[in-house]
């Protein structure tokens, strides 16, 4: 995996899925990121969320591994309500498919602060 900065917080990349693997506690840093730019008073002009939503448990189920430990992560519905199912191994990080991260600041972007 190559690293990569997002939103200027390091993070990894896989040249052939094109997924993320963004290591313990940076996740909440690009969320904070997100909530930071995006559109204070005015929520009207925030953009559409472009999250697919509905029922997480109806998407197709694939276990990984953890790049680092090499242990089956975690599947979790982020923030536990956005339909947005992230793997996570809990000592070592977050991986998160290529249209994920854009879910993912559709959601932040779409909620109040």
């Amino acid at each position: 995996m190559a690293a990569h900065a997002v939103a200027q917080i390091g993070v990894y990349a896989c040249g052939g899925c094109q997924g993320l693997w963004i290591p313990e506690g940076r996740l909440e840093d690009l969320i904070a990121r997100a909530h930071e730019t995006q559109p204070g008073a005015d929520r009207a002009a925030a953009p559409v969320a472009r999250v697919r939503g509905g029922n997480p448990a109806r998407q197709r189920v694939e276990y990984r591994r953890c790049p680092e430990c090499e242990a089956f992560m975690l599947r979790r519905n982020f923030q536990h309500r956005s339909g947005i199912l992230v793997d996570v191994c809990q000592p070592h990080g977050t991986w998160l498919d290529p249209d994920e991260l854009e879910q993912i600041a559709g959601f932040v972007s779409s909620r109040p602060p």
